[in-house]
């Protein structure tokens, strides 16, 4: 996991080592940027929605400006962060597992 100062946020990439790659370089399969004007998370995650769905029936609100390989981008409120927290940290480690799997 690789931390970053951003512009008063703090921005995390959560990726394979570069050794496990098929490209030799760090592949993220989720960024996490804190942003708090809105107090929420803004996630980037290498799940499509529709694995996205039971976290967005909790209350995430999905997003649609992606980039690049990661399949989803979606905001994880402060508010809701109690109730998400842990079914949150079971779709990391799906996206991870799936992109081990893939490597």
């Amino acid at each position: 996991m690789f931390g970053e100062g951003l512009k008063n946020s703090l921005f995390y990439r959560l990726g394979i080592p570069a050794h496990l790659s098929k490209t030799g370089k760090v592949a993220n399969f989720a960024t996490l940027q804190w942003q708090p004007n809105r107090k929420a998370i803004l996630c980037r995650i290498y799940l499509n929605n529709e694995e996205l769905f039971a976290l967005h029936k909790k209350g995430i609100e999905l997003g649609s400006n992606l980039t690049g390989k990661l399949l989803s981008e979606f905001r994880l409120f402060e508010r809701d962060w109690p109730v998400i927290v842990e079914e949150f940290c079971s779709h990391l480690d799906v996206a991870h597992r799936k992109m081990l799997a893939q490597q």
